[in-house]
């Protein structure tokens, strides 16, 4: 090939053949990226024991018939919800020590429930993981509600995972 013909070459990106390159890179790391967040989210689901696993899927299904002003028609909505869907052992505000989760499957998982959520709900719930987890082995789940600020709550969500990988949120 003469190299009139090379330099003249339209390549798949434009005419710079270093464009080849680049947008190849970028693609190989856009890949990269969502097999990351697969396989992170395939870990977290594969670690979870069933009856966690169970509640999570629930979870994940359960709409508000709308939005409230305060967090007990979401607890009650929830409740129902959750006890028909998995029947078993689903309570209330069931105390332990100084810890009242709202609501509390198989008496080992507590789930916090918050809505509308705030930024001052956000902050509570680190306290109530370290106390509810010295009553609670299955685990905490946090529902969260109607977020007002949800730049504050991407910061908050990551630090919670930092701090407790082991929490189950779900903002709704």
């Amino acid at each position: 090939m003469p190299l009139r013909d090379a330099m003249t070459k339209r390549h798949r990106w434009g005419e710079d053949p270093g464009a080849d390159m680049v947008q190849t890179g970028k693609l190989i790391g856009q890949s990269i990226g969502k097999l990351g967040a697969l396989v992170k989210h395939r870990a977290a689901t594969r670690r979870l024991p069933e009856n966690l696993a169970r509640l999570a899927a629930a979870i994940e299904e359960f709409r508000p018939a709308r939005k409230y002003d305060y967090e007990f028609p979401y607890q009650i909505e929830l409740t129902g919800f959750l006890k028909a869907k998995l029947g078993g052992s689903i309570t209330i505000e069931e105390t332990r020590g100084r810890s009242r989760p709202d609501i509390v499957v198989d008496r080992t998982i507590a789930i916090e429930i918050k809505g509308p959520t705030s930024n001052h709900q956000l902050d509570t719930i680190a306290d109530k993981a370290v106390r509810y987890g010295r009553h609670f082995e299955g685990g905490l789940v946090c529902v969260l509600f109607d977020v007002l600020d949800l730049v504050r709550f991407r910061e908050w969500e990551a630090g919670m995972r930092d701090r407790f990988p082991d929490i189950l949120i779900f903002p709704k």
